[in-house]
């Protein structure tokens, strides 16, 4: 294992701080104390990791996510379940009515007195027979 030199401690000090800053200022954006939690965690396993012997982690920290950017796509997720519950309710009502007119039509061709027959076909009704 290697051993820091003083130079490379005051670095990784200074940079350790900058993420701790970092994240009490995204905190105080999101009004959430979850960031800065992660970085506390983060930090206690890199010590245990160096207290144990091992070396150090290194993430690649590409594109932090935004705590507003989660909050924004869960309201989303609930307006767009909203809409889909909504839906289902129309398409029910409409199934419904469907159903009663179908129904309706049929009392009114059985009810004209010629003989007439008719035959389920899938959605519709086919009539045999003649009016």
């Amino acid at each position: 294992m290697k051993v820091p030199t003083d130079i490379e401690k005051a670095k990784t000090k200074n940079e350790e701080e900058e993420i701790m800053v970092n994240a009490i200022q995204q905190c105080l954006e999101d009004e959430s104390c979850l960031p800065l939690i992660k970085e506390e965690i983060k930090l206690k396993i890199q010590c245990k990791r160096v207290e144990s012997g091992k070396e150090e982690l290194k993430v690649d920290q590409r594109r932090r996510v935004q705590y507003s950017d989660v909050n924004s796509l869960e309201e989303d997720q609930c307006s767009l379940e909203q809409t889909i519950d909504s839906l289902k309710t129309e398409l029910q009502t409409l199934d419904n009515m469907l159903k009663i007119h179908k129904c309706s039509q049929v009392k009114l061709l059985s009810s004209c007195g010629s003989s007439i027959q008719l035959l389920p076909t899938g959605n519709n009704l086919a009539i045999l027979g003649g009016m």
